[in-house]
């Protein structure tokens, strides 16, 4: 689109309309699926080396081709490759055999994780005195590399903005 737009300005005009069609077809699929029950469910995503692993079988195949192995025997390996990506992540809470306490760094503000042995997580405090988009970043991030997929509980020492703003529902900036 850009070096079309440079040598003929029509062309990067339509490659832009084509981007921008595609774009909002997909946000639309995504907002429509959102709002089925039951249509969608958060889970951690893999790891890095299992997603550098992945892109580089990708590359090869669309480099060798055909002459690599029979299409059944490329959908069995990607079934296969996709669980070994995403079982350990999903499963780390039911291999816990303590207490976890972590501190999660926000900023100027506090955010405790503790996580059972029985697979329950509880924040005590969620929030920043700065952004608040930036506290919830963190927290989330350090979540999902723990393999957490859902919060049991939410503690909140007291009402100061630097406990509590990156709760989405406590959140004063937030759109409700």
């Amino acid at each position: 689109m850009i070096v079309a737009g440079w040598l003929w300005w029509p062309i990067g005009a339509f490659a832009g309309w084509i981007c921008n069609g595609s774009l909002a077809g997909l946000e639309s699929l995504v907002t429509w699926a959102d709002a089925v029950p039951a249509g969608h469910f958060w889970a951690p995503g893999p790891a890095w080396w299992w997603v550098a692993v992945f892109y580089i079988a990708v590359l090869g195949l669309m480099a060798w081709g055909q002459s690599i192995v029979p299409i059944r025997w490329r959908f069995a390996a990607l079934a296969i490759w996709i669980l070994i990506g995403l079982v350990p992540p999903t499963t780390r809470a039911f291999t816990r055999d303590g207490l976890d306490c972590s501190f999660v760094a926000v900023g100027h503000g506090a955010c405790v994780v503790m996580q059972t042995p029985d697979g329950k997580t509880m924040l005590y405090d969620a929030g920043a005195i700065g952004s608040p988009e930036y506290a919830t970043q963190s927290i989330a991030g350090y979540l999902w590399h723990r393999g957490v997929m859902r919060i049991d509980g939410i503690v909140i020492s007291h009402a100061d903005i630097d406990h509590y703003n990156a709760v989405p529902r406590c959140n004063p900036w937030a759109r409700i």
